[in-house]
This record gives structure tokens, sequence and C-alpha cells, in this order.
């Protein structure tokens, strides 16, 4: 069994696009996403389309980042944005480009849980999710394979940054259920152990390149690896500026590769 972990796309359609298209031609038995689709790239619309064509061709597995959970915030309660004003703005930008319908497939997707391994009808072995508020004590020991706890930041904390506080991954890793605790949101790749238990950081495509891992099942282990899809195109200078305004006071090095 093969699957491959992203996170943290940011709203970089393009890039997701490139890493299904190599993914196409390889044996994946499904796709892990840990959050934060949407916000920070342009054209909102595109990256909903590509996910959903990403959920039609592959089975998905997907919690909720923080930024889909501002969105949502904002859903519920307005949060006053100012447009043009950097993260807010962005926010402000993201969800007035959002229908309802993309805001309802954000608030359906759990914010943590576990993937386990399962036999399906014809005694195949399958991941399953399941969300936090239906897991047991008994759900990881019942997997078929070395459970994966999934979550953006923190199971619990969706904004929880283990980069910024090495203790509050401690305490994680000392009550951890699954084998695997993979999460995203620092946008800094790690690796850390802690007795038999591992915490995996996935990648961010804020770069040329989208970084994401291949995790396969070998034997009672997963195997991750680690590869990258070159995503960006060159864009004329008509091009760069049409994307600048869209996004005034943004690094232009941050969304001068997005369009065709």
């Amino acid at each position: 069994m093969k699957l491959a972990v992203i996170s943290d796309l940011h709203g970089n359609y393009y890039a997701l696009s490139e890493v299904m298209e190599f993914l196409r031609r390889q044996q994946i038995d499904g796709i892990i996403g840990l959050g934060d689709f949407v916000t920070d790239g342009p054209f909102p619309q595109r990256m909903m389309g590509v996910l959903r064509e990403m959920q039609e061709e592959f089975p998905c597995y997907l919690v909720r980042g923080n930024r889909e959970e501002y969105l949502l915030e904002n859903l519920w309660q307005p949060q006053n944005w100012k447009a043009g004003s950097s993260t807010s703005g962005l926010l402000d930008y993201t969800f007035r480009n959002l229908t309802d319908q993309d805001l309802k497939f954000f608030e359906q997707l759990p914010t943590d849980g576990v993937l386990i391994g399962k036999l399906d009808e014809a005694g195949k072995l399958v991941p399953v999710f399941v969300p936090q508020e239906e897991v047991t004590p008994d759900t990881c020991r019942e997997s078929l394979f070395p459970a994966l706890r999934l979550c953006h930041g923190a199971p619990g904390e969706i904004r929880g940054n283990f980069g910024l506080h090495p203790e509050l991954l401690l305490s994680h890793l000392e009550n951890l259920d699954a084998s695997i605790l993979l999460g995203g949101h620092s946008h800094k790749q790690e690796q850390n152990r802690y007795r038999k238990l591992h915490y995996q950081n996935c990648m961010s495509s804020r770069d040329t390149h989208l970084r994401y891992w291949t995790m396969k099942k070998c034997r009672k282990l997963w195997r991750v690896s680690e590869s990258m899809v070159c995503w960006c195109r060159e864009l004329s200078g008509n091009a760069k500026k049409a994307v600048m305004r869209l996004f005034p006071g943004i690094q232009e090095s941050m969304y001068a590769k997005f369009l065709d």
C-alpha cells in the first residue's frame, strides 16, 4: 500500500495539478491532505476545482486546516477583515470568491482523526479514516496496518504549532495512540521520534517546487520518502502585474508563478 501526503498548499492550484499529473503515473492507493488548502493564492475557484478533481480520481483522506477554520469562523460570525491588508485581505479575498458549496465542503472536513487499515468486502486491505469523535481505545489497536493520526497543527488543537512549542509535540507523542503523527501548519519539514513513535511534518509549496511524501507500508512499518515536483512557469510582465493588482502590498515573488 502506498499513500501520498500533501499539506499547506495555500491556494497553489497549479502545484497540486502538477502533483496529480505525477501521481497518475504511480500506483497510489490514496492521498492524505493535512489542511490549509486555500488562501494566500489567487483564483480560489481554480483550487476548489482541482481539489474536487483529486477526490474524484483518488481515495482522499482530508482534514481541515486553520485557514479553512478562519473562513468558517467568518461565515458563522463576520470577522471584519480589511481588503488589501496582508493576511486579513487574503482571507477576505478568498472568502468572497468561494461559494456556499465550497464553505460547506470545508465545514464537513474533520479537524483530526486516525487512518486505520481494514479489509473491504473483497478481502482487500484499504485505509479507513475515523474522525476523532468516533475514535475508541480499540480503534488503533484493531488496525491492520500501523495507524496514522492525522491533524493540521496538533491533535485537538488545529492551530497548535510544534515548531514554536516543542513541549507540545512531546506531550502529544507521549499520549499518541497511533504509530505516526502526521501534521503540517509550520511549513517546516520535520521528522521526530519519541521511543517507537514518530512525528512527520509534511511540506509547503511556497517555492518553485512542491514537496510531498510517499508512505509505503512494508510489513509492519511505514517507509517514508520525499518527492519534489517543479510547478513554476515563467510569466510575462503583464501577467505579473495582473496578479499583483489582485494582492496589493504582497511580495511579488509569492505570486509571480501562479498563472499559465
